[in-house]
């Protein structure tokens, strides 16, 4: 249905402006990131999730990371600090979000994360 439809629109901009190496395709759904997989090929897909999920629906929390495969993790950023300081930079890559203070960012970054997402980039790199 509509994943789909939203997945070929997508695979024909990202075709149409030559983004494949440039882009990240990401969800918080890990139906939408096994369909965009099928129109998209060769562009990499992110499953973005929450600490939440983890303590709030374990079950699904765990068929949301084992469905998506994603090749890059996007956890918030309390369960991205916690998991660079276990594991350091090893594994795949981690882009927490939604991380608004430079100090935050600074510490991630540190600790081997690939980036940051954030609401006010201004804040972080002042």
């Amino acid at each position: 249905g509509n994943s789909r439809s939203i997945a070929k629109e997508l695979s024909r901009i990202v075709e149409r402006f030559s983004m494949a190496a440039r882009c990240i395709i990401s969800s918080f759904y890990p139906s939408a990131i096994l369909t965009a997989r099928r129109f998209c090929r060769g562009v990499p897909t992110s499953l973005i999730y929450s600490t939440s999920l983890k303590e709030e629906h374990p079950i699904q929390h765990l068929a949301a990371r084992g469905l998506s495969n994603a090749p890059i993790l996007k956890p918030q950023w309390q369960t991205a600090l916690k998991t660079l300081e276990h594991r350091g930079g090893a594994g795949k890559p981690i882009i927490p979000w939604t991380i608004n203070e430079a100090s935050i960012a600074e510490r991630c970054l540190e600790l081997g994360a690939e980036g940051i997402i954030s609401d006010d980039p201004i804040a972080v790199i002042q």
